[in-house]
């Protein structure tokens, strides 16, 4: 058996795959392009800030006045509703009314066992 020194691999697999890099802070940039905003953020910071740029979706006025638009729908909807009755909290038992009263077939079967 062949003597293997653990300490000498293992100084020397830390020796290779050493390397330095300054540390980056994370930042995020607001460009203003007319009327709409593109948002720029860098998402890591052990990387160029070139590989981690996103652009997040512009929002348009156009969609903004649509989802306002819907939003008033919406709670003109409610204020109907708000002045309704509220609903009964009696139970409704007509479900259940075949369970509690015998068919006719079942009246007629227990009559002819009793002649």
């Amino acid at each position: 058996m062949r003597d293997v020194s653990l300490p000498e691999i293992h100084q020397t697999r830390h020796e290779n795959n050493t390397t330095h890099r300054e540390r980056q802070a994370t930042t995020a940039v607001i460009e203003q392009v007319g009327n709409n905003y593109n948002r720029y953020e860098s998402l890591s910071t052990n990387r160029t800030s070139i590989e981690h740029i996103y652009e997040s979706e512009s929002i348009h006025t156009n969609q903004y006045e649509l989802l306002t638009n819907q939003r008033e729908s919406v709670e003109h909807t409610y204020e109907y509703t708000e002045h309704q009755s509220p609903p009964s909290t009696e139970p409704n038992l007509s479900q259940y009314q075949s369970l509690t009263n015998p068919s006719e077939s079942d009246i007629h079967a227990s009559t002819a066992s009793l002649q």
